[in-house]
């Protein structure tokens, strides 16, 4: 496919930029701004790759019905409501993105720590909307480690019941969809602001990510990205979960800014941890394990753009401890933190006074 589009002819290059950003596998996701431009889209690309034996075809979309008619599949097929794209599911009408449990296991299989491995990964969300539910059978898990339990050995009863009660509240899920657009104003990279949030707890470390967008006074914030990660069993302080969850979050939005091709969005890091913070914004020298992800997270982002946010106000909080479908719902987390709506002015961020505090033990020791 690259060798193809390598060699479209001069007036299609913005073409073959925006088919190289669309392809995955064999499959092309892409978004345009009006029925002329898709029409133009699927002409061409259709007679690009057809010239070299590839048929794109099962066009879906999600324009009004009346619009149908000029983009309809080319075997004449009625579209449905919801289609899979890339393993999540769209719903064109609410236009909106949802996940799906695949269900694998049969009922009456005894719940063993390989059952529970094989449930945490029945939720396909490469997004990460879902990840404070999934975090849930990840942390069961883990217990089954610790406890020192074989992958068939008989679990203990309250882990069975914890797993069960999780299973059940998954019928909730089909209520959690989250909006595909990310912004309903029309938007240049000036207008817009990537804001990452990390947070950790005893168990486990995340980070969120959402893109704020604010023009002529109005305010829009999107869920974009979110991952979390189980704490080693090993048990390590606070302050360094806090500083993993930084480096994730710093990894995460490096990644976002390439495939939204935003590499120079204004960006801000949000955490409640004042001890990871001055890690990053003071010189060393720190021990072997902060130093290494100080370094990684000073190359992937500046030391000005991390700022402090109390916990009660960090969504980072929510994926980085579990819960429940009804509580995700409950809380509307992929909607941000409501200060994030408001007006730049408005914000209230308290940005790090760069300060000792009890984190010295984390010097180096040097001799006098």
């Amino acid at each position: 496919l690259n060798h193809v589009l390598d060699h479209v002819e001069e007036p299609l290059r913005s073409l073959e930029v925006k088919l190289k950003d669309s392809l995955y596998a064999d499959n092309c996701v892409a978004s345009v701004d009006s029925v002329s431009e898709l029409e133009h889209f699927r002409t061409e690309t259709q007679r690009i790759l057809k010239a070299a034996k590839f048929d794109l075809r099962g066009w879906k979309n999600n324009f009004l019905p009346e619009l149908e008619e000029t983009v309809q599949d080319s075997s004449g097929a009625v579209e449905e409501k919801e289609v899979s794209v890339l393993g999540i599911t769209w719903d064109k009408e609410e236009d909106t993105l949802s996940c799906e449990l695949i269900r694998t296991e049969n009922e009456g299989e005894p719940i063993t720590k390989r059952k529970i491995l094989s449930v945490a990964h029945q939720l396909f969300d490469p997004i990460g909307f879902t990840c404070p539910i999934t975090l849930i059978p990840k942390l069961l898990l883990r217990e089954c480690w610790k406890l020192g339990i074989s992958w068939d050995s008989k679990l203990p009863e309250d882990v069975i019941n914890k797993l069960k009660k999780w299973k059940d509240e998954l019928q909730e899920l089909k209520f959690l969809k989250i909006p595909r657009r990310l912004s309903n104003l029309d938007l240049n990279e000036s207008s817009l602001t990537l804001h990452t949030f990390c947070d950790a707890s005893k168990l486990a470390y995340a980070t969120c990510i959402f893109l704020r967008a604010e023009k002529e006074g109005k305010v829009t914030c999107q869920f974009i990205q979110a991952r979390s990660r189980i704490a080693p069993l090993k048990g390590i302080s606070i302050p360094r979960m806090e500083l993993l969850a930084y480096n994730i979050g710093a990894r995460l939005a490096n990644s976002v800014k390439k495939d939204l091709n935003l590499v120079d969005i204004e960006s801000f890091f949000w955490n409640d941890s004042m001890d990871a913070l001055h890690w990053i914004k003071k010189e060393g020298p720190w021990m072997t394990f902060v130093s290494n992800r100080v370094n990684e997270i000073r190359r992937l982002s500046e030391a000005y753009e991390w700022k402090f946010v109390p916990g009660t106000q960090n969504p980072a909080d929510l994926p980085s401890r579990g819960c429940s479908v009804k509580t995700l719902l409950e809380k509307q987390w992929y909607e941000g933190p409501p200060w994030l709506s408001l007006e730049i002015r408005e914000i209230n961020g308290q940005i790090l006074n760069c300060r000792l505090i009890k984190i010295l033990y984390t010097l180096k020791r040097r001799k006098l």
